[in-house]
């Protein structure tokens, strides 16, 4: 029961992330600047905490990580306001666990058996249909759209570097919270300088935007311990319930304007993205727990 209660806190924290970002407002910038610092914090605190070993490598691998978190978070930021918190996140959602499961095909070598591939790729399509489902809206500015889903869909990439380059330094667990915070940090300060001059970046909204921080950070370290606790597949398919958690929050908590037919296709693509997560988590299981009976034969 513990283990499962820890499962649901990333999607609970990540969920309500783009809702306290949207109650605090602010420019993107601000927000970013805020969540770096609020999580660099965190990071700090954990390090002083645990006083994990870090080598060269992993501190460079997993500022890579940091520095492609900043910029990918920052275009997630900046898509709020031209699609709308929840639809953005669905499609942000969508965007990350199809760019994510490609990498891991072709450069991991995931899904290695036929079983795999075919329950790995339905998932795939349930999770493109759920995030056009998601992105119907009843005013024809195609502009709008495109606009934002392409952010997400470069924000997606920087998010797979940003997931997949600590395990190339094979760093996967608190060790890897510190260093990432440096290049989180790091790379939102150097995003900042190339902001209109006029926005403040540095005030009450920007220190405000520290809370998400420390949600997003709460997030990310309790899915470290849920992965281990659960398995990573279980982990990371409870963890995508954070898409449904956003929806709901963003509806009745930032009360964003849409119609009834805006809402029903918004909420129906979001439990189908959801659906497609929670797919690939299984796919994941399936690889898992296919390597366990291989080693035990």
């Amino acid at each position: 029961m513990i283990a499962i209660i820890v499962a649901l806190i990333p999607a609970v924290a990540w969920g309500l992330n783009p809702t306290i970002v949207g109650k605090i407002g602010g420019k993107p910038i601000q927000q970013q600047l805020g969540t770096a610092f609020g999580a660099g914090i965190f990071a700090v605190a954990v390090y002083a905490i645990f006083r994990p070993e870090i080598t060269a490598q992993l501190l460079l691998g997993c500022i890579i990580s940091g520095l492609f978190w900043s910029f990918a978070q920052l275009l997630q930021y900046k898509s709020y306001t031209v699609l709308g918190t929840g639809k953005a996140y669905a499609i942000s959602t969508a965007a990350n666990l199809i760019i994510n499961a490609l990498l891991g095909i072709f450069l991991m070598n995931d899904w290695a058996k036929p079983s795999q591939k075919i329950l790995g790729f339905i998932a795939l399509a349930v999770i493109i249909i759920g995030a056009a489902t998601s992105s119907y809206s009843q005013n024809k500015e195609e502009s709008n759209l495109k606009l934002g889903v392409i952010m997400l869909i470069v924000a997606g990439v920087g998010y797979a570097v940003y997931s997949c380059a600590p395990t190339f330094v094979n760093a996967g667990g608190v060790e890897a919270v510190f260093p990432q915070a440096i290049g989180m940090v790091g790379g939102s300060l150097f995003l900042s300088l190339f902001e209109k001059k006029d926005i403040k970046k540095f005030d009450k909204l920007t220190a405000k935007n520290m809370i998400p921080g420390f949600v997003w950070a709460v997030a990310n370290i309790t899915l470290i311990y849920s992965n281990k606790m659960n398995s990573a597949a279980v982990g990371f398919s409870l963890s995508m319930m954070s898409v449904v958690v956003s929806t709901f929050a963003t509806l009745f908590i930032l009360k964003e304007k849409k119609s009834k037919k805006e809402m029903v296709f918004l909420i129906t693509g979001t439990i189908i993205v959801a659906v497609g997560g929670i797919m690939i988590g299984l796919t994941l299981l399936l690889c898992s727990v296919c390597a366990v009976h291989i080693q035990s034969i």
